[in-house]
């Protein structure tokens, strides 16, 4: 009885930690304003970037990777890459930043928390083959963004198919419907890179 409570904990935490919106707090923090107010409104690096620099954006990124990396790293350490606990661990985070709690359920998009999580669950491949769609996406094809994160995904499960683990496809399949929610469920002015 208690592993499975103390598995549902890291879960939980995970999800709260996923949940911490670092563009807002770290932008309070500099007297930097509200990155919420500038681009698509999202609370993620790059309306961070937009209003205080690289010195405000470039540690929101990393935070936001960090937050996303750092619960699957350590589930998949403790419970393997077969274990469904690992699944949830891994979408936990990403869940968390897209329906922030501590936003009232609007957070970000969750793209650089997706990468922190496949950089954990799957390196390098994972991340490099999703990063490689979505420049490809972005600057030959010119897609939307949301046709962009779209390709990126097909691209990631490609790879994670490839692997043959129902786990990593679990994981995939959260990640990728959280994600594509958030970036098809917002206005068309609001459907920018941002994370």
């Amino acid at each position: 009885m208690a592993e499975p409570f103390a598995r549902g904990l890291w879960i939980l935490s995970a999800f709260l930690l996923g949940s911490v919106p670092f563009a807002v707090v770290l932008a309070r923090l500099a007297r930097a304003g509200d990155p919420r107010v500038l681009g698509d409104r999202n609370p993620g690096a790059l309306n961070a970037w937009q209003l205080g620099g690289w010195r405000l954006g470039v540690p929101v990124l990393l935070l936001d990777v960090a937050k996303g990396f750092v619960p699957a790293a350590v589930a998949r350490q403790a419970w393997g890459l077969e274990s469904l606990w690992t699944a949830a661990a891994a979408a936990a985070p990403v869940v968390g930043h897209v329906f922030s709690v501590f936003l009232g359920g609007r957070g970000g998009k969750g793209l650089a928390t997706t990468f922190g999580v496949w950089a954990a669950l799957d390196p390098p491949w994972a991340p490099v083959c999703l990063g490689t769609a979505l420049t490809l996406g972005r600057f030959r094809l010119r897609f939307s963004d949301a046709r962009t994160v779209g390709l990126g995904f097909l691209a990631l499960g490609a790879v994670v198919l490839r692997s043959g683990s129902p786990v990593l496809e679990a994981a995939w399949l959260a990640n990728a419907v959280v994600v594509l929610y958030a970036y098809h469920g917002r206005s068309p002015g609001q459907r920018r890179l941002a994370r």
